[in-house]
């Protein structure tokens, strides 16, 4: 490739990431779930291309758009794992919190780790194992196909202006959650176009499940809850919503730690030690982790420990998301919390909390990164771009994202940690995380749940050996029914309906399938970026919201219509 080639890509890699990155962040946090953003960055990266050049090539496009991903993912790590980080007790721990700068330092380094033991087990899962990655595959083959000149890019624009518009207008007239009486039970539902677009993208099976956790949770836990807290007089905070809470924090820890031993196996991991592919850079981001996890607030012997659980976890993760496209980065990260902390307890020490917090955060980027790539490779693969464009960009990717992240942490911490765990801002995943570490769980059900959990995971993996003939995905998952538990009705009223819209779809207008994911993805985008600027400005500055939100409003409206008649007056432009 030529240095002007290079210029476009890495410029729009710039854009596409950092977009990503904040928009996720607040994604994340709102919905609990992070849905793969590859069919978004296709779309607006080979827009934005075309913008630099009239003629775009697939390796070109696949090139940017796996770049463009990394920061949605190094956003659902923050997001997901960091914020309960600063909801410590008023006064700080000994030795305080570690800064926001050494954070994302950790954080880059993770990482581009992440990356490069990536591409060592790339051969294993993608060649010799031919893993599905189905997000990774999707894209690969709308690169393959192509799209029409640019339509795709003006349509997912279109909607974000227009949502963008929508939720100004909401937020203005206080109308984020109305109130329905039916008969005699008073029923919230939220107006969330983000929701919808998330449950379309998520599919009509994650959608009802997650449905019917909230409905199980609402109607059937919290009472026996009730009976629960009362006749074995359980103190300690344990309310009857957050002991139904722990069963579904159970059902997503343990039906994930059932796929991790299940589906993770963990033949790449010789592929990370025996391979020589980038070995001096690998050994030098293996030494900049060990420094920084130690300058965090980790001993030099549980820093040891937490590095080598983020060797064995890549792996686990490449082949995770390849045969299930899901990346449990939060439950990696407790999971190697727990594990350095039971070696802790070996010696009779206590590990502090902030360093749980820490050794979370370092397994959950690099996990987080390694399921990327993977549906990266997988993609290059289909188009047939060489995998060296593919390392290279999600490493600039990574380095891009390495100064944005203290804005984006500090943002979390002086922004959104007000409303966290509200109805405003549920982020489950993170809640978890909190609750794991901060020891708000009623062990005989937490732990309970999690053994059922994953015996039933268990026993399904063990049938399905058996029987080839039954269907590949269960209608019973754990994971979004046991997230619906957790959030309960609102939200997971508008993800059930997002499902139930693309089962619809899929039924009787497949051809626009792909135009609907497309669409959702810039409901997403839009509701996401206007989200994510009101609350930052709502916190740290003395702008007036009705003001912004009018004038907001007006503006995006404008270039909506705008966007509208150039298109009319010129089909064939971007």
């Amino acid at each position: 490739m030529h240095l002007l080639t290079y210029l476009k890509i890495f410029t729009t890699i710039l854009i596409v990431t950092l977009f990503l990155f904040f928009t996720s962040a607040y994604i994340s946090m709102k919905l609990g779930a992070m849905p793969w953003p590859i069919v978004f960055s296709i779309v607006v990266s080979a827009g934005l291309l075309r913008l630099f050049s009239r003629h775009v090539t697939r390796h070109e496009v696949n090139m940017a758009q796996a770049g463009g991903t990394i920061g949605g993912l190094m956003a659902a790590a923050v997001a997901f794992v960091l914020p309960g980080l600063y909801l410590q007790p008023s006064s700080p721990p000994a030795g305080g919190l570690p800064s926001v700068w050494l954070l994302s330092l950790l954080a880059g380094a993770g990482g581009l780790l992440g990356v490069l033991l990536s591409e060592r087990v790339r051969s294993r899962y993608i060649e010799e194992a031919a893993l599905p990655y189905p997000a990774g595959q999707a894209g690969g083959e709308l690169i393959r196909e192509g799209f029409d000149r640019g339509a795709l890019f003006s349509f997912v624009v279109l909607a974000g202006l227009l949502t963008g518009v929508f939720t100004l207008l909401r937020d203005q007239l206080d109308l984020y959650i109305i109130a329905v009486t039916l008969g005699s039970v008073l029923l919230p539902f939220m107006i969330a176009p983000m929701g919808v677009g998330a449950g379309y993208i998520l599919g009509v099976r994650t959608g009802i499940n997650w449905l019917a956790g909230a409905v199980i949770g609402l109607a059937v836990l919290v009472p026996i809850g009730g009976l629960v807290v009362t006749r074995l007089s359980i103190s300690e905070g344990i309310t009857p919503e957050l002991w139904a809470q722990n069963i579904g924090m159970g059902l997503v820890l343990g039906s994930g730690l059932a796929q991790l031993i299940f589906h993770g196996q963990l033949r790449g991991l010789t592929d990370l030690v025996v391979k020589d592919d980038f070995r001096i850079p690998v050994l030098g981001l293996t030494v900049a982790g060990l420094i920084l996890l130690i300058t965090a607030g980790v001993t030099w012997w549980g820093a040891v420990i937490a590095l080598a659980l983020a060797w064995i976890l890549v792996p686990v993760a490449a082949q995770l998301t390849g045969t299930t496209n899901l990346d449990p980065l939060e439950q990696f990260g407790i999971l190697a919390a727990f594990l350095v902390a039971g070696v802790y307890a070996l010696f009779h020490l206590p590990l502090p909390e902030p360093a749980k917090y820490v050794i979370a955060f370092y397994v959950a980027v690099t996990t987080a990164v390694a399921g990327d790539i993977g549906h990266d490779f997988k993609s290059a693969q289909v188009v047939g771009t060489p995998n060296r464009y593919i390392v290279r960009a999600d490493l600039f990717a990574v380095a891009v994202i390495i100064p944005a992240m203290p804005i984006l942490i500090a943002i979390i911490r002086d922004t959104f940690v007000p409303e966290l765990f509200t109805a405003n801002l549920p982020a489950p995943q993170a809640r978890i995380v909190f609750n794991t570490f901060s020891g708000l769980i009623h062990l005989p059900t937490f732990f309970g749940t999690i053994g059922a959990a994953f015996l039933l995971e268990g026993l399904r993996w063990y049938y399905k050996r058996r029987r080839v003939d039954q269907p590949a995905e269960p209608l019973v998952l754990l994971i979004p029914m046991g997230i619906g538990i957790f959030l309960g009705w609102p939200l997971s009223f508008v993800i059930a309906l997002g499902g139930i819209i693309r089962a619809w779809v899929d039924r009787s207008h497949p051809d626009w399938a792909r135009a609907g994911v497309v669409l959702a993805a810039g409901i997403m985008g839009g509701e996401g970026i206007v989200g994510f600027i009101t609350a930052t400005l709502a916190t740290t500055t003395p702008a007036n919201l009705t003001t912004f939100r009018l004038v907001g409003a007006g503006v995006l409206l404008i270039a909506a219509i705008f966007i509208l008649w150039h298109r009319r007056k010129n089909p064939r432009s971007p």
